[in-house]
């Protein structure tokens, strides 16, 4: 008895952007984020960067991809990777160390946002406004027309694939009327919004600090004393 081959929808490239080995590593990532920030604090802040760099990692790939859609990203490859970008906005990934503990134990305020880094708060700021402003893109105009459909070695759209579907407490048609596409635009343009506006704000903050105080002003955006961007000492 004879049975059909199981449906294959991924793309060529799809092994290159979120392939197993690619998904392990950014899983591993935020489950070390959650230890770092409940069991070993001073961690965290080491965490946040290699989150970052994750980050930074996924957008290059979405980025280049959406240049290149014509040979590389597809439709599904970039369902996927804004999910997995979506996973560090909204999970892991904390732009000033809000969601830490410990920001909480060092009692809040600018004592507690230094230990984060300057420099890092602005990279992390900067990633989150570049993400919302491709999600923006990505929702509204991407996924409708802006990348390729998967298509099969003649060239022709393999419709047994589409629509596309996500899941959001169910299974949803990306291109159904009024559907989800909607609501993620909202969240998007909202997000690429308040994030532009933040890092406008830091930056203009950081310019002015360094044409008042000079060098000086380079020590002040620096993380805590005797401390880098990436959380180790000057020992370390």
């Amino acid at each position: 008895m004879s049975t059909s081959p199981s449906l294959d929808c991924s793309s060529d490239h799809s092994g290159d952007y979120y392939g197993l080995g690619v998904r392990l590593g950014i899983y591993c990532i935020w489950l070390t984020s959650w230890l770092s920030n409940n069991y070993q604090q001073d961690e965290i802040t080491g965490a946040l960067d290699a989150n970052a760099m994750f980050l930074l990692a996924l957008i290059v790939a979405l980025i280049q991809g959406s240049i290149r859609s014509a040979t590389q990203l597809k439709y599904i490859d970039g369902l996927i990777l804004m999910h997995l970008c979506s996973g560090y906005i909204f999970g892991c990934f904390s732009v000033w160390g809000y969601r830490t503990i410990k920001h909480v134990r060092k009692g809040g305020g600018g004592q507690a946002l230094a230990a984060f880094g300057g420099f890092g708060t602005h990279f992390r700021l900067l990633l989150c406004a570049i993400i919302s402003a491709y999600g923006g893109w990505f929702w509204s105009y991407g996924v409708l027309y802006g990348l390729s459909p998967l298509e099969d070695e003649e060239g022709n759209k393999r419709d047994e694939c589409y629509p596309l579907r996500t899941f959001f407490f169910g299974k949803l048609d990306v291109y159904a009327s009024g559907g989800i596409r909607y609501y993620y635009i909202v969240i998007t343009v909202a997000c690429a919004a308040y994030y532009c506006t933040m890092l406008a704000v830091a930056v203009g903050q950081s310019v002015a600090m360094l044409g008042k105080n000079g060098a000086k002003g380079i020590h002040m955006l620096m993380p805590g004393k005797g401390a880098y961007v990436t959380g180790l000492n000057e020992q370390e």
